[in-house]
C-alpha cells in the first residue's frame, strides 16, 4: 500500500510538471500572437499612412500639371480611393516665377499628411499686397485725398503743407526705417571763378557727376556768389545725360534758388530737396544752373577748379540754352557737394484709421495702435501706444529690374521704328516701339501681347480705349515705357473682360518733377495698375485707382486709391522663368 502511494505521487509530479510546461508554452504562444497582431495593426497603419502620403503627392503632381496652362491655379480638391486631397497654389514673395504648392491628404480616420514644395514656372505672378507701395520718395497726400487699404512706404508719408490734416488712410500703415544721410560726390577745391549768364553763350552751365549705387539725393551745395542785383531767380535742375556726354532735356527734379538768397561773396549755398530723386548707380547726371536770360552786369559766379584731375568722374559745360542741346566744354570742374540718403522717416498730418508703424509720428490722428520711436504733438492715439518699437525694414518692390528686362526681351524680335499713333480700331502686341505711343481721338487699341515703348505713352485724346484681348482670360498684360506716361479720363482702360484681368502700365523713367512726372494719372478705370519704381506717380483730378507702386506717390485733388484684393496675385503669362518643375531642395512635409 505504501509503495502504491509513492508511485502515485511521482505520477502527480509528472502531471504537474507537464501542466507547467504547457502553461509556459501557451503563454509564449499568446505573447507571440499578441505581438504578431500588433505588428499586423502597425503594418496596416503604416500602409494607410503611406497611402495618405502618396495621395498628397498626387495632389502635388496635379498642381504641377495645372501650372503648365495656368499661372496661378485656384485651390482645388481631389478624391482618390476614399482619400480627400486639398491643394493650394500661392505666390512666393520676391520670386514671381515660383509657386508655393501645398497638398494635404486625409484618410478615412481623419489622419492628415501634408506636403509642400516650391515649383518653377514660366509665368510671372507677383503680388501687389498694398494699396500704395512707395519707395524712399514716400507718399504725399493732399486736398482730402484718401487711401482705402494698407500702405507700405520706404520713405515719409505726409499730408501737405497747411495746418490742417488733409488726407486719410482706411487701413494699416508702415513707414520703413530711414537711410542715414552721408556725403556723396563732391569737388570742393577752387582756383578760379566762372561767370554764369553774363553772356549768351554761358546762360546755362552744368557739372556732371555719378554715384556708385542706387541712392536718394538729399542735398546739393554749390560754391556761388552774385554780381549785382539779379533780375530773376535761378533754377537748379538735375538732368539725365543725353547719351552723348552732355545734359539732355529730361529733368529728374528741379528747385528754384531765390535771388535774394544768393550771397555776394563766394560761399556754399545749400539746396535741399524735400523729396529727393533716386540716383541710379553708375549713371551720369548733370547739375544744371538754368538762368532765364543773361545780363553783363547782373549775373552769377561759380567757383571753378581748372586742374583737370580735380574730379575725374565729371566734366563742366556751358550752353546758350540747355534745351537746345548745344554744349561747350569748360576747362575744369565746378565746386559742388552732395548729400545722399533720407534720414529718419516720419508720418505727418495724416488721419490713419488703423495701426501705424513709423519712426516718428507728428501731428496725426491714429485710430488704432501706434508703434514708434518719437511722438510730436499734437498727435492722438485711439489704441495702445508702443514707444521704443523697432522701425519696419525697407520692403523691396514686387517687380525687379530683371523681370522688366525679361519682358522687354520677350518682345524685342518684333520692332516698329518711329512714333506710333493709333487711329480707328487696331490690335497690337508682342512688339517694341522705338518712339512714342499715342492714342488718337476715338481710337480703340486691343493688346494681344505685351508692348515696350522706348519713348512716351500718351493716352489723353477723347473717347479713346485700350483693352486686353479676351484671350488673356484672368491673366494680365503690360505696357512698358522708358519715357513718361500720361493717362487721363478721356481714355478707358479695360482688362480682358475677366474681373481678375488688369493692364499694368509701367514707366522706368526717374523724374519726380510734378510738372513732368514719370506717370501722370487722371483716370478712373478699374482695370489698371500704375508702376514707376524710379519716379513719381502723380494722381490728380479726383482719380480713383486700385493700386499704385512708385518711388514717390503724390495724391491730389480728392483722389482716392481703393485696394482690390484681386491684386494679391498678379499673373503675367509672357516672358522669362523656367519650365514647370520642382525647385531643387524645396520638398518637405509639414
Amino acid at each position: 500500500m505504501i509503495r502504491k502511494i509513492k508511485t502515485n505521487q511521482k505520477g502527480a509530479i509528472a502531471i504537474l510538471t507537464l501542466m507547467g510546461v504547457s502553461i509556459f508554452a501557451l503563454t509564449i504562444m499568446i505573447t507571440l500572437s499578441t505581438i504578431g497582431l500588433s505588428e499586423i495593426r502597425m503594418s496596416s497603419a503604416e500602409a494607410a499612412s503611406e497611402t495618405t502620403f502618396y495621395s498628397a503627392e498626387a495632389g502635388i503632381n496635379e498642381a504641377l500639371y495645372r501650372l503648365i496652362s495656368t499661372a496661378v491655379p485656384e485651390p482645388f480638391s481631389l478624391e482618390m480611393e476614399g482619400y480627400s486631397i486639398e491643394v493650394t497654389v500661392g505666390t512666393v514673395e520676391g520670386e514671381p516665377y515660383q509657386r508655393l504648392i501645398t497638398s494635404s491628404a486625409t484618410d478615412q480616420t481623419g489622419k492628415v499628411r501634408t506636403i509642400q514644395i516650391i515649383a518653377n514656372t514660366t509665368a510671372f505672378a507677383s503680388g501687389f499686397k498694398y494699396a500704395v507701395q512707395a519707395g524712399q520718395g514716400g507718399l504725399e497726400a493732399l486736398n482730402n485725398s484718401e487711401v482705402i487699404g494698407d500702405i507700405y512706404s520706404n520713405g515719409n508719408i505726409f499730408g501737405g503743407t497747411g495746418a490742417a490734416i488733409q488726407a486719410s488712410v482706411q487701413g494699416n500703415t508702415w513707414v520703413a526705417r530711414g537711410q542715414p544721410i552721408s556725403d556723396g560726390p563732391a569737388q570742393e577745391v577752387t582756383d578760379n571763378e566762372f561767370s554764369v549768364a553774363n553772356t549768351a553763350g554761358n546762360t546755362d552751365v552744368a557739372q556732371s557727376f555719378s554715384v556708385s549705387e542706387d541712392i536718394p539725393l538729399k542735398k546739393v551745395s554749390l560754391y556761388l556768389k552774385k554780381v549785382g542785383n539779379l533780375n530773376n531767380n535761378v533754377l537748379l535742375k538735375i538732368i539725365n545725360d543725353n547719351g552723348a556726354g552732355s545734359p539732355g532735356t529730361d529733368i529728374v527734379v528741379e528747385k528754384e534758388i531765390k535771388k535774394n538768397d544768393l550771397p555776394t561773396n563766394l560761399e556754399w549755398l545749400n539746396v535741399e530737396f524735400d523729396i529727393g530723386p533716386i540716383l541710379l548707380g553708375n549713371t551720369t547726371y548733370w547739375l544744371v544752373l538754368d538762368s532765364p536770360s543773361f545780363n553783363p552786369t547782373r549775373y552769377l559766379v561759380w567757383g571753378l577748379n581748372t586742374d583737370g584731375n580735380s574730379y575725374s568722374e565729371g566734366v563742366a559745360k556751358k550752353s546758350e540754352n540747355y534745351e537746345g542741346g548745344n554744349w561747350t566744354p569748360i576747362a575744369g570742374d565746378f565746386a559742388f557737394k552732395t548729400s545722399l540718403g533720407v534720414g529718419d522717416t516720419f508720418v505727418r498730418k495724416m488721419e490713419i484709421n488703423g495701426d501705424i508703424h513709423a519712426h516718428t509720428i507728428e501731428n496725426s490722428e491714429i485710430e488704432e495702435d501706434a508703434y514708434y520711436q518719437n511722438i510730436i504733438e499734437p498727435t492722438t492715439i485711439g489704441g495702445t501706444s508702443y514707444p521704443g518699437s523697432n522701425d519696419p525694414e525697407p520692403k523691396p518692390y514686387p517687380i525687379k529690374d530683371s523681370h522688366i528686362a525679361q519682358w522687354k526681351a520677350g518682345v524685342s524680335a518684333n520692332e516698329i521704328n518711329g512714333d506710333y499713333n493709333v487711329v480707328g480700331t487696331e490690335t497690337l502686341g508682342n512688339v517694341k516701339i522705338n518712339g512714342n505711343l499715342t492714342l488718337g481721338g476715338g481710337a480703340h487699341l486691343t493688346l494681344s501681347g505685351n508692348v515696350w515703348v522706348t519713348g512716351d505713352v500718351v493716352f489723353i485724346q477723347p473717347n479713346a480705349e485700350v483693352a486686353l484681348d479676351s484671350s488673356f482670360g484672368e491673366n494680365n498684360g503690360v505696357i512698358i515705357a522708358d519715357g513718361r506716361i500720361d493717362v487721363n479720363n478721356n481714355t478707358t482702360i479695360n482688362g480682358s473682360g475677366d474681373p481678375l484681368s488688369y493692364l499694368l502700365i509701367l514707366s522706368t523713367n526717374n523724374s519726380i518733377d510734378p510738372d513732368h512726372p514719370a506717370i501722370n494719372v487722371a483716370n478712373n478705370s478699374e482695370a489698371v495698375v500704375f508702376y514707376a519704381k524710379n519716379g513719381m506717380v502723380r494722381i490728380y483730378n479726383g482719380s480713383e485707382l486700385n493700386g499704385v507702386t512708385g518711388y514717390y506717390v503724390r495724391l491730389e485733388e480728392q483722389s482716392a486709391i481703393t485696394y482690390s484684393p484681386a491684386l494679391q496675385s498678379f499673373p503675367i503669362p509672357n516672358g522669362g522663368g523656367e519650365e514647370v518643375g520642382t525647385q531643387f531642395g524645396s520638398w518637405h512635409e509639414i
